[in-house]
């Protein structure tokens, strides 16, 4: 019966923290974290309860199913909870539960019953992989910080796992060497396929937060098409603090061949002037996007996004 009780209020401990707590930080990092929480929890929640409850269960087959099925309704009632609450229920939650479930189920049986190794080996393989599919998003957003080149560069597409933080709307993306298409640019480089219909895109997400030093944002474009191609960039600053709309749009026609789009932060500035004064201290990411209902697919080149100091006098102040 203690046991039962522990496990029980282990179950209510979990039930608590994944329907009430929140993060500190709402990032890319964290909010894959929070996700990832889930299969570790379960992972932990499904070996505990199986070593408290195998004196009562004893085939371990029967344990597994059981302690299975309870352990997945609790994760279907935490989910259910956060519906109800308006912190909104997810399935990918509950499959990330699941996996905590399946991996946490194998290490038990791998650990208390006698297996020939024909079947411990794929069962071992089975539970690292399911583990470490759970925690995979964190680390791959961990490795993004630590491969991310500091300022002035936003993104050169040259280190491994330089897409990480895009995040493509209707497009389709591809990082590689496309010198046999742009011979100006011999380096890695974004190809971005813009799909047909409503704004299609591609987000940089968290890009540094202070871009206080410089006054120009610059990238290289190429465009294999054969008319001029109207391309949006927009620039995101939380510091304007317009509800929806802490955003700058700047507008450019790229025409075909190779060039170099340059914004100044002052151009920028007159574009959120009626919603408010960017310090541009506090970005929350930038994309590229075609406008309105794009009729036909369009496909076009970028690389070396970074930021410059051009010298000469701007008209917003930075506030560190």
């Amino acid at each position: 019966m203690t046991r039962i009780l522990f496990n029980v209020a282990i179950w209510s401990v979990i039930l608590w923290v994944f329907t009430r707590l929140h993060l500190p930080v709402e990032s890319l990092f964290y909010n894959a974290l929070q996700n990832s929480g889930h299969g570790i929890a379960f992972f932990v929640l499904t070996f505990f309860a199986m070593a408290s409850f195998s004196h009562r269960l004893r085939r371990i087959r029967v344990l597994t199913l059981v302690v299975s099925v309870i352990l997945f309704l609790l994760g279907a009632t935490i989910e259910l909870v956060q519906q109800l609450s308006g912190r909104g229920g997810s399935f990918s939650d509950l499959v990330m539960n699941g996996s905590g479930i399946v991996s946490g189920g194998i290490a038990y049986c791998l650990f208390k019953a006698k297996l020939n190794w024909t079947v411990r080996l794929p069962l071992a393989i089975l539970a690292i992989g399911s583990i470490a599919w759970a925690i995979h998003k964190p680390a791959v957003f961990a490795f993004a910080e630590f491969i991310e080149k500091p300022l002035p560069t936003l993104n050169d597409f040259n280190a491994m796992g330089s897409g990480i933080k895009l995040l493509p709307r209707h497009t389709e993306i591809d990082i590689g060497n496309h010198a046999q298409v742009w011979p100006e640019n011999s380096s890695q480089s974004l190809k971005v396929s813009f799909g047909r219909g409503l704004w299609p895109s591609v987000v940089f997400q968290e890009p540094p937060l202070s871009w206080c030093d410089y006054d120009t944002f610059v990238f290289d474009v190429y465009s294999p098409m054969s008319k001029a191609v109207r391309l949006y960039v927009r620039i995101d600053d939380e510091s304007i603090n317009f509800p929806d709309h802490s955003f700058m749009t700047a507008r450019r026609m790229i025409e075909p061949g190779a060039g170099q789009v340059i914004i100044y932060f002052d151009d920028l500035a007159d574009d959120a002037r009626e919603r408010g004064m960017p310090t541009f201290n506090d970005m929350s990411g930038f994309q590229l996007f075609m406008p309105g209902n794009n009729d036909r697919p369009k496909v076009l080149y970028f690389d070396d996004f970074k930021l410059m100091k051009s010298g000469t006098s701007t008209r917003f102040d930075c506030v560190r």
